[in-house]
């Protein structure tokens, strides 16, 4: 998107300007999240019943989507960012949901979120765990020290 900025008279003698060709043309780009709206998407689960057993059969979900409301990919990241690297009490992350995208999160699915996010994650950490319980030279720390029982170590 550009946005013009015409001068219409001249500052001195008030002159119109306006169809004066300019002689140059200043640019100062401005850079924003645009705001789109957000992508909703229904699962539905039919449920059949079978002519010869009169039995209903009701269609599975999909593994992720096993709450009544599901949130997508970048609203977890968000979640886990605000709450895992901001420090932002739970509480104080719906809000900022409420105030930024208009999206009513409850204490309940932020904590779905981040535990879902940390059982992904858990084979990984547990590989890096083994990792440095077998090479022991890569754990390290700094020279900085620190004191035990009153003595500096």
């Amino acid at each position: 998107m550009v946005i013009q900025h015409a001068v219409e008279q001249c500052e001195h003698c008030q002159r119109d300007l306006r169809e004066v060709p300019a002689v140059e043309r200043s640019r100062r780009p401005g850079f924003d999240r645009p705001h789109r709206p957000f992508e909703v998407t229904l699962h539905r689960a039919d449920a059949k019943i079978c002519r010869d057993g009169h039995a209903k059969t009701q269609a599975a979900f999909p593994p992720e989507v096993s709450a009544p409301v599901q949130y997508g990919p970048e609203i977890v990241a968000r979640i886990v960012y605000l709450q895992g690297y901001l420090r932002l009490p739970i509480l104080r992350i719906g809000a900022w949901f409420r105030e930024e995208w208009q999206i009513r999160l409850r204490s309940g699915p932020v904590m779905r979120s981040i535990r879902q996010v940390a059982d992904r994650g858990e084979p990984i950490m547990e590989t890096v765990r083994l990792a440095l319980q077998q090479d022991l030279h890569t754990i390290h720390a700094d020279e900085t020290g620190m004191r035990v029982r009153g003595q500096w170590w």
